[in-house]
């Protein structure tokens, strides 16, 4: 790794490095759910942004407009971190604190019944590769 570099908020602890990761999960919403899950989504990203955990990033809720290739999912959560660990949710639900109760009342919107259409991806940043090659 370049001394000096910048690593922000989020370090991979692992290794000692700092890549920025960003994780993206498509999902379903239940039917007839989706105007209530946009009223939640207005009323408590900014919450659900400032209780994430350490070394998380909440960078929000999308809907894909337009791709040159289709992929399932109706939505998009995406997540800045540390690490090339994938973020569980369903985990995190699990825990103490206004974050827990945020990513419960999240998940209960997303739709169960179609979890195998679900998208996964993970995004380390392209300059990452070159900051760890020897000069």
């Amino acid at each position: 790794m370049r001394p000096g570099r910048d690593c922000g908020s989020v370090a991979v602890v692992e290794v000692g490095n700092c890549v920025r990761v960003i994780y993206e999960w498509g999902f379903f919403v239940k039917e007839d759910r989706e105007d209530e899950f946009r009223d939640w989504l207005a009323a408590n990203e900014r919450l659900l942004a400032e209780s994430a955990p350490e070394h998380y990033e909440y960078l929000g809720t999308y809907v894909p407009i337009w791709a040159t290739v289709q992929v399932p999912g109706a939505f998009r959560q995406l997540w800045r971190h540390g690490g090339v660990r994938q973020f569980d949710m369903r985990a995190a639900s699990e825990g103490p604190g206004a974050f827990a109760r945020l990513v419960g009342e999240y998940l209960e919107f997303i739709d169960d019944g179609r979890a195998d259409e679900e998208t996964f991806a993970l995004y380390r940043e392209a300059a990452a590769d070159a900051a760890e090659e020897p000069a």
